[in-house]
């Protein structure tokens, strides 16, 4: 698996960002091929974000970061939000998760 790292400003309350994400991001991220899962995150001191997006395959996150960088620059500006900085194109090693409770 491969995953994309970007780090933007975005500005609004969490409230807002939230409702954002929600109805502008996730619905597109869902619609690229080989998309697994995402994160996003948010500096609790000023506007920067990060987001972590996993995809299937190295060529899925790479046609990812030229989606966003071309087709969803439009909706990117008419939010103010810009990215801060180039992608980072990660080789996930290793995935690991907390081991279920036991049961009582």
């Amino acid at each position: 698996m491969y995953a994309v790292l970007g780090i933007w400003t975005v500005p609004g309350t969490r409230a807002e960002r939230v409702e954002s994400i929600e109805t502008h991001v996730v619905p597109f991220v869902r619609t690229v091929h080989g998309f697994h899962d995402a994160r996003y995150a948010f500096d609790t001191d000023s506007d920067r974000a990060y987001t972590y997006v996993a995809f299937d395959t190295e060529a899925d996150a790479r046609r990812f970061i030229d989606l966003v960088a071309t087709e969803r620059r439009p909706v990117q500006q008419a939010h103010g939000v810009q990215l801060d900085q180039e992608f980072v194109l990660l080789d996930i090693l290793l995935e690991v998760a907390a081991e279920p409770a036991a049961a009582a």
